[in-house]
């Protein structure tokens, strides 16, 4: 019977017929365990026992046939899919022990191995084992990167069987992993499928099994979501899209794309609700680009269509996607034979939902019935509201209720736009009241709720509630309850936004007194304060609409939600351009609590706060145009200078200095008793240097539209010229970056004061040669800006400031002014003058243009690789099969542990000795002492430590048992060092008495080989008790000021510089 001891196994008796029976049934064995699913928490000892036994050679080790059944390898795989970290390494180190043995080719299910290309094959699968350790063992973000090109040779040659590379993805896929390491393989492997690196048939179960649970998380695609004007894209739905419908078409055969689209949906199905909703679509999608582009939606069967039906009855999709779900189902079936569906439950339920989507007559409502008994009324000299108010009353509101509500709303819009009459609240007022209770009834449904800020905000209803009556006041409480609720409604459905402010803005330009009854001013505010942002869900309702679209031209955005949230911020921005003359002090307030918290900062602030938003100085910027009278001017300047002194973000300074200098070019004399008076105390010590860049600025700003034949631009060259040599970096930059620009404003005004100086020419030349400013700007403080000219709601909102420092989604665009003109137009609407101009649309940067993708064009970062050259690859860990064989009880004294001991007893900080415990455990330290082991508990000794803790021996040493302990270890042959800056220090590693080492002795600065290292504390150091036991102290020699290193860090190369001297003695390898 064997016996196991240490790593070997050992037989008692020779005969080679018995050890031969042995092997035999120890493999059986080993199979019959691994195959008991029972066994699962006890596998890694049976890959142990495994592990061992193929290390045995000649009898006592595994025979040549076993290589060449299909479970030695498949349930090497399986260990290395599902084991923990010990277990894998098992594995790992029987498939390098085992390569070298095999004596034949191997050609089954798991393994290939050609024998005449040993070399190279045992090579590819040593490269494999390294990065099996890198990526799914030691998982290091840096380190699983650089693996990637050598991984993408590897996936690409045949030499290394697929089933051992789909089990490394699979693995490094596993929940399990950090889900930074499941991203950068995820994604590495979706730019492989992109790019056909290498042969993709035999990667199906791998997709289904491994590949998708990871690629449908929810994260993945709201992450990736990428909007602009023109499109809108989700990038890893698309990239997921495309991988599963290239992976269909190089599936050789029909039967094969056959059964793996059914195994995607048969994955769907089995999910029940437990998937991201929006990745069924793109699985969908895929599977249909992967059949129809080779030809094979024909040869779907029965099952397989069933299963599209119970993936088009999926619940929890919004309507869009719903039925851009619906199409692509229906895609399936019309090109599938009748014969394969015609009596599949639920077929009759898609084809009547695709009829209607194939209706290009949206519905509308029926008014026949309601119009005729409505004239029966006007005939008896009734208006039509009032008319409608009766009928109303007369039905017991029936006529407004249910499916009704919807004909009531677009019946009353229609006689608003048409009735030229005054419109009495006596009937207006019971109409929009029954209105708005069914509405609520009906939980403001989004077909109902879409109606309401038309009807309720339409001019003639606003006009209505100015007139001074006791009808007309309950309504303007009315119309007041209901902008506040769909205001708060609007928030979290951003398709109503476009109608509200429409709908609010006709009626303010048309109606200013609507500006002081309805509370537009807190309207205004909120709007501003807190910008709204449609949520994912409405984001990928656009995804699919424009995917819809390509089905069904009719089908659009719009069609189902009307205008996107651009219209809204268009809306806005161009009702307060038009603020009417006569509502002015709505502006103000609006202004003044909207500057208020900017104004109240206290420094130090942080450079990004969630409150603040470029949005509320763009809108501030609009305002101070009509805002900012003479009495307040003062006031307003004061806190703009305020908030410019604290401020520190690039964009944010930018739009304060704008609007400074808007305001100083409406009162241009206080620009010349301001700003030179600043710029020439710039020398003041209490000056910040961003708020002196700041009044540089601002000078220049204010220098181009001064009419003094360049007095004030002389003036301001002057002080340039020192400001140029500042020692303050912000100072200097912007004084270099202002002298070109007043030299242009001269030769254009022709200032030949400036002109013909010297002085300011040469200043000139040589700032025009210097590479900042050739340089393209990367921030916004070196952007040039004309208060006049660049004074456009195109430069306000779309200007390049916004593209620098960190790029800002823009919230208005061009285009969306454009479009609010032409509807305006259209409803024959003329709005009262704007105060800014629009401007020229700007060029679209490459950065910000978003291509709508399709299945062969979605772009993903490429990881370069030749399979000439690879990276080297860091590996934290040893030798495989040196650090499995080797157990704690088999470490002989002649390699570890080392006869060095730290004594860190005097140290009190859990950080500091949580990192000398991984020093003392990566250097194989014989001991760590502490004062007490209670600190191993602590959650800062732990951070350190990471798990060296629980692998060295770790003692507990009080600290007045130092002496006395260390007194007993000299006696034993070992000498005490002590790591601290005295008087007679000896500078560590260098040869302090040349005699002794001539003599054979050592030099004072080294360290003995038995060796016990004394580290003091942080702050008193070694004590004198502890000294006087000291053989020697030694301190690190240094070359700064600094007077001391860390504990911990000293620690660490003390005990390198005792592995240098000794290490080889003790097995010492690469660090």
């Amino acid at each position: 019977m064997p016996t196991v001891e240490r790593s070997q196994i050992y037989y008692h008796g020779e005969n080679s017929d018995t050890k031969r029976l042995f092997g035999e049934q120890l493999w059986e064995r080993i199979c019959a365990l691994l195959q008991d699913g029972s066994r699962f928490a006890t596998a890694g000892q049976i890959f142990k026992l495994w592990f061992q036994w193929d290390y045995q050679t000649g009898l006592y080790g595994p025979r040549p046939e076993h290589f060449q059944e299909d479970r030695y390898w498949s349930m090497l795989q399986s260990g290395l899919l599902h084991g923990f970290a010990e277990q894998r390494k098992y594995c790992l180190g029987i498939l390098q022990s085992a390569l070298p043995k095999v004596n034949s080719d191997i050609h089954t299910q798991h393994m290939t191995f050609s024998v005449e290309e040993r070399q190279f094959q045992e090579s590819r699968y040593e490269k494999y084992c390294t990065l099996f350790e890198a990526i799914v063992l030691d998982r290091y973000a840096n380190q699983v990167e650089a693996c990637l090109g050598d991984l993408t040779i590897l996936m690409a040659e045949s030499h290394v069987h697929p089933a051992w590379m789909t089990t490394m993805l699979s693995a490094a896929l596993n929940p399990k992993v950090q889900d930074g390491i499941r991203k950068i393989i995820g994604n590495w492997y979706i730019d492989f499928i992109k790019l056909r690196r290498g042969p993709l048939a035999s990667h199906s179960d791998f997709v289904i099994q491994g590949f998708l649970p990871w690629a449908t998380q929810g994260f993945l695609f709201t992450g990736t979501l990428r909007v602009s004007r023109d499109h809108t894209i989700c990038e890893h739905g698309t990239a997921l899209s495309r991988v599963i419908g290239t992976l269909i078409q190089e599936l050789p055969t029909i039967s094969d794309k056959r059964e793996f689209s059914r195994a995607i949906l048969q994955f769907v199905v089995d999910k029940r609700g437990r998937i991201f909703v929006y990745s069924i679509l793109y699985l969908l999608e895929g599977i249909l680009h992967g059949l129809r582009t080779s030809s094979s939606l024909g040869a779907l069967e029965s099952n397989d269509l069933a299963l599209i039906l119970q993936v088009s009855r999926h619940t929890g999709l919004p309507e869009i996607a719903r039925d851009f779900c619906t199409t692509l189902c229906m895609q399936f079936f019309e090109e599938a034979s009748s014969d394969t569906w015609a009596n599949l439950a639920g077929y009759d339920l898609l084809r009547m939902k695709w009829r209607d989507l194939n209706n290009e007559n949206a519905p509308t409502a029926n008014l026949a019935n309601l119009e005729m008994n409505l004239l029966k009324l006007a005939d008896e000299g009734l208006s039509p509201l009032a008319a409608f108010r009766q009928y109303m009353e007369s039905t017991k509101y029936k006529a407004v209720q249910g499916v009704a509500l919807s004909e009531a709303c677009g019946y009353l819009l229609k006689i608003l736009d048409s009735s030229s009459s005054n419109v009495s609240p006596n009937d207006l007022l019971p109409i929009l009241e029954a209105i708005w209770d069914e509405a609520d009834t009906q939980e403001y449904a989004r077909y109902i709720v879409r109606l309401l800020p038309p009807l309720f905000f339409h001019p003639r209803c606003v006009e209505t509630c100015i007139e001074d009556t006791e009808e007309a006041d309950t309504l303007h409480e009315l119309l007041a309850k209901v902008l506040t609720q769909l205001h708060h409604f609007a928030e979290g459905r951003s398709y109503l936004l476009a109608t509200l402010t429409d709908s609010l803005r006709r009626a303010c330009l048309m109606h200013p007194q609507a500006l002081e009854l309805l509370p537009m001013e807190d309207f205004l505010v909120r709007f501003v304060e807190h910008p709204p942002a449609p949520k994912d869900e409405f984001l990928f309702e656009v995804v699919f609409a424009e995917e819809l679209e390509t089905y069904l031209p009719h089908r659009t955005y719009a069609s189902y939600y009307g205008q996107r949230e651009t219209h809204a911020y268009a809306n806005i921005i161009d009702l307060l351009n038009r603020f009417p003359i006569q509502q002015l002090d709505v502006a103000k307030r609006v202004m003044d609590r909207l500057l208020r918290p900017w104004a109240k900062q206290k420094p130090p602030i942080p450079i990004i706060s969630k409150w603040k938003e470029a949005f509320q100085l763009q809108v501030m910027l609009i305002l101070t145009e009509s805002c900012v009278g003479e009495e307040e001017v003062d006031s307003y300047l004061t806190q703009y200078r305020h908030a410019l002194t604290v401020e520190s973000w690039p964009r944010y300074r930018y739009l304060f200095e704008w609007i400074v200098a808007r305001i100083y070019m409406q009162y241009p004399d206080r620009a010349k008793e301001d700003l030179l008076a600043n710029v020439s105390t710039t020398g003041d010590k209490d000056n910040v240097p961003r708020l002196v860049a700041s009044w540089i600025k601002l000078s220049v700003m204010v220098a181009s539209f001064q009419n003094d034949c360049g007095e004030y631009a002389l003036r301001l060259m002057t002080h340039l010229i020192p400001l140029s040599a500042s020692p303050k970096v912000q100072i200097r930059h912007e004084a270099h970056w202002s002298v070109p620009i007043v030299w242009d404003l001269a030769e254009q005004k022709g200032w030949r004061t400036i002109l013909e100086n010297p002085a300011f020419k040469a200043l000139n030349e040589h700032i025009r040669q210097l590479d900042q400013f050739t340089a393209p700007a990367t921030t916004s403080r070196k952007l040039k800006l004309d208060p006049v000219d660049d004074y456009t709601l195109v430069n306000i909102f779309q200007g390049e400031y916004m593209r620098t420092d960190q790029v800002e989604l823009e919230k208005v665009s061009y285009e969306d002014f454009m479009e609010l003109g032409v509807e305006d137009e259209r409803k024959r609407f003329t709005p009262p003058l704007a105060r800014i101009p629009l401007g020229e649309p700007l060029p679209t940067p490459e950065s910000a243009a978003i291509q709508r993708p399709s299945l062969d064009g979605i772009s993903i970062p490429t990881t370069s690789a030749t399979a000439t050259s690879s990276t080297p690859l860091q590996t934290k860990a040893t030798s495989i099969a040196t650090s499995l064989l080797a157990t704690p009880s088999s470490l002989s004294t002649s390699t570890r542990p080392t006869p060095l001991i730290l004594v860190a007893s005097l140290i009190d900080n859990p950080t500091n000795l949580g990192g000398l415990s991984r020093i003392s455990e990566i250097f194989g330290l014989e001991a760590l002492y502490l004062r007490s082991l209670d600190v191993l508990g602590s959650k800062d000794f732990q951070s350190t430590a990471v798990t060296s803790h629980k692998h060295l021996p770790i003692k507990e040493l009080k600290v007045g048992d130092v002496p006395q302990w260390l007194m007993e270890m000299k006696r034993s042959g070992y000498g005490v060092v002590c790591v601290e800056q005295t008087d007679r220090s000896f500078v560590l590693g260098e040869d302090a008495d040349i005699g002794d080492r001539e003599n054979g002795g050592e030099g004072k600065g080294r360290l003995p080989e038995k060796c016990v290292l004394v580290l003091g504390s942080e702050r008193e150091g070694v004590s004198k008790e502890v000294l006087v036991c000291a053989d020697r102290c030694v301190e690190i020699r240094q070359v700064g000021v600094t007077r001391s290193l860390n504990v911990q860090t000293a620690g660490g190369i003390v005990v390198w510089e005792w592995w240098r001297e000794w290490g080889k003695s003790y097995g010492g390898s690469k660090v």
